[in-house]
């Protein structure tokens, strides 16, 4: 089995990050989820396993890092955050160290 996490700005223009459980036959099947505010931009990095950040531009056109956690079952945890100002377009790169 493998695990996917989608991360959307859903019909309200809310963040939504949602995890996926893919099987050997193709079989793709919704585990889990997290919702959170307002954002117009969204890009989401690995960091390692069962981690990933978003960085988003939130509703008032500022960044936003935030640092995810999924659990064995699916469950998203936040973990952590830093905002910086306004942006106009967003992008995560993940850096091997």
């Amino acid at each position: 089995m493998a695990r996917i996490v989608t991360v959307v700005r859903d019909g309200s223009g809310n963040r939504a990050n949602i995890v996926w459980n893919v099987d050997e036959a193709g079989n793709i099947r919704r585990v889990g989820e997290a919702r959170a505010g307002e954002i117009s931009l969204v890009s989401a990095v690995p960091i390692g396993s069962g981690r990933f950040v978003t960085a988003v531009r939130d509703g008032s056109g500022n960044l936003a890092n935030i640092a995810w956690s999924v659990d064995n079952e699916g469950n998203i945890r936040r973990l952590g955050e830093a905002r910086a100002g306004e942006i106009s377009l967003v992008s995560a790169v993940s850096l091997l160290v």
